[in-house]
C-alpha cells in the first residue's frame, strides 16, 4: 500500500464504516490494522484472506475489491455497530 496518496486513501471507505466499540474505519490502512488486532474471529481463514487483500491493494480496482472484502467480512463477523433507534 506504500505508493498511495491522501486523495486515494480518502476514497477507501466513503462514507467511513463504524464498527462496534465506536471504531471508525476510513482507509484500507485502518481496516488492515483492525483486522490484524481482531481476536476471536468466527472465520479466521477469511480474516487472513481479507488482511492479505488489504495489504496488497495497489490499484484503484484492488482498493475497491479490498474494501468490499473487508465490508463482507465485518458483516459476517457481525462487527457493524447496531443502528441507533
Amino acid at each position: 500500500m506504500g505508493g498511495r496518496n491522501a486523495a486515494d486513501m480518502a476514497d477507501d471507505f466513503d462514507p467511513p464504516i463504524t464498527l462496534r466499540n465506536n471504531i471508525t474505519v476510513f482507509t484500507l490502512d485502518d481496516a488492515a490494522a483492525f483486522v490484524r488486532a481482531y481476536r476471536g474471529s468466527l472465520f479466521p481463514s477469511s480474516q487472513d484472506t481479507v488482511l492479505r487483500r488489504l495489504q496488497s491493494a495497489a490499484t484503484p480496482e484492488d482498493r475497491k475489491r479490498a474494501a468490499a472484502a473487508f465490508r463482507l467480512w465485518a458483516q459476517a463477523e457481525e462487527l457493524f455497530r447496531p443502528p441507533i433507534v
